[in-house]
């Protein structure tokens, strides 16, 4: 693997993490908000058993005392079951539960609706503690919605800068690294046909030389004489230059030679042109007339 292709890959292995980081924080949040929700749910329960005892016990005060007396029992079981441990364990829980089954059984066993005394000390304090546990519900329930909405809000926010941010970010990266590697990938491109021209030219260069030393083992000589010609101007006679070299040879004519060529070939022309001046153009003959006799 090149190393381009690492770094893409070591972007995408980041990229993948951190997606797998936000799911993760994701999933918390959304356990944190169904925990929030079932503690606002039971808190909401909490409310509306003590709204409906504090309802029961006017009611069984005032009239329809069966009725309210078997409801205030159900609100008594209904409390019991969605109170948490946390709060049966205080101490004003224990008192407001022993209260309320306190007046829950003198209900029961009083014929009339008239209150003694003990009763309706019994009655106030039952009233104060539903009012103070019921107003404390309801600050708690108020608590816990607005502490919901703000983690929502705050988890949502941060959610919502971190993908942005680090889709470009992420994006930006990739970019850069991608236009980087692409004009390397150019660049290489480029080089590696540079080198391919060079190593084209260097063969053929290779072979020119190739071809120079191949000429260059060639030698002159002159046809009339047999003179070669060394480097430089010089000519010398064959002998003398096999004692020196043994090279393949080519035929030519030395300075003297030629002078002496180029004088027997213009002797040889001149008196060419001399033959040819001296001779008479040549006349065909003229048909000859037969005899003719003079007489019919």
């Amino acid at each position: 693997m090149k190393t381009d292709d690492k770094i893409i890959a070591a972007v995408f292995g980041i990229g993948l993490l951190t997606l797998v980081c936000a799911v993760v924080f994701w999933q918390r949040s959304v356990q944190r908000w169904i925990e929030n929700d079932r503690l606002q749910s039971r808190a909401y329960e909490i409310v509306q058993c003590l709204e409906r005892i504090e309802g029961h016990l006017t009611m069984a005060e005032t009239g329809r005392r069966d009725y309210a007396i078997a409801a205030l029992a159900k609100d008594i079981r209904a409390l019991r079951q969605v109170t948490p441990t946390t709060l049966q364990q205080e101490q004003r829980w224990n008192q407001f539960e022993a209260l309320l089954n306190q007046r829950l059984t003198q209900l029961q066993e009083q014929a009339d609706t008239t209150l003694s005394p003990q009763n309706e000390k019994i009655q106030e304090q039952l009233r104060s503690l539903l009012r103070e546990i019921g107003n404390e519900e309801k600050q708690r329930l108020h608590h816990q919605i607005e502490k919901k909405e703000f983690e929502m809000f705050s988890t949502v926010k941060v959610i919502t800068i971190i993908t942005t941010v680090g889709t470009f970010l992420f994006l930006c990266v990739f970019y850069l690294l991608r236009r980087e590697v692409r004009a390397r990938r150019v660049a290489e491109e480029q080089i590696r046909q540079e080198h391919a021209a060079l190593e084209k030219a260097m063969r053929e260069l290779e072979e020119s030389h190739w071809h120079l030393d191949k000429v260059a083992e060639f030698l002159p000589i002159c046809m009339e004489c047999g003179k070669v010609k060394t480097a430089g101007t010089e000519w010398e006679t064959i002998a003398d230059y096999f004692r020196k070299n043994e090279l393949l040879f080519t035929h030519g004519y030395c300075p003297e030679c030629a002078a002496k060529v180029r004088a027997h070939y213009e002797q040889d022309i001149k008196k060419k042109a001399t033959q040819t001046q001296a001779s008479p153009p040549s006349n065909p003959a003229a048909p000859s007339r037969p005899a003719t006799s003079g007489s019919c």
